[in-house]
């Protein structure tokens, strides 16, 4: 009888615990090829190199298992968000401002004067709002402005992904709205990152 007491207590408790993480928890999803970590390490991250990280430096999530399972890594683990968390929804209607504050931005840390630039190659930036992602957007902006300025490749990489990381720090998290969920580094909880959905 107490076995049969403990059964239901225990699937109960289950059910509680999976209805609170639904009710409170986004849960994501985080493919690497690295072993379980508990700190955000980029010098160590196997895919960190530079061009990966247009969008800034970040724990890269999903929302879709799937797609971690398929494209980012052999070992999958899983970030619960809290659904109150101070998070971006970068949709691709809404981020046409944003892109236009980062070009501004980017200019500013190169040193470099926009209005100087000729009609023509301020146009071409201005289509590049027209890629289908925002991580497309800043892969081609990177090009282009190396092109346009002379400029390393590199270094404009460089500078792009230091003007998104600073401006990803304001944020718990930043959603974008092709399933990409970017978590900054000083924003990281260890706590809500765990090797299985059973861990939690």
């Amino acid at each position: 009888m107490s076995e049969i007491r403990n059964f239901i207590k225990n699937k109960l408790n289950k059910l509680l615990t999976e209805q609170n993480i639904k009710n409170n928890f986004y849960v994501l999803y985080h493919g690497t090829d690295s072993d379980f970590f508990t700190e955000l390490n980029f010098d160590e991250s196997s895919k960190g190199e530079r061009f990966n990280n247009p969008l800034g430096d970040a724990l890269y999530l999903t929302p879709y298992k799937e797609d971690a399972e398929e494209f980012f890594g052999k070992n999958v683990y899983v970030y619960y968000l809290p659904k109150n968390a101070n998070i971006k929804h970068a949709t691709k209607e809404n981020w046409e401002n944003d892109f236009n504050e980062i070009v501004s931005e980017v200019f500013i840390a190169m040193g470099k004067d926009y209005d100087k630039l000729d009609r023509m190659s301020q146009n071409r930036i201005k289509m590049l709002y027209r890629e289908p992602t925002q991580i497309k957007i800043l892969n081609e902006l990177t090009f282009l402005l190396s092109n346009l300025l002379k400029i390393d490749v590199h270094e404009v990489a460089d500078i792009i992904e230091s003007v998104m990381n600073k401006r990803n720090e304001q944020y718990d998290a930043i959603w974008y709205d092709y399933g990409e969920v970017l978590i900054p580094p000083s924003k990281f909880n260890s706590k809500l990152f765990k090797k299985t959905e059973e861990d939690f």
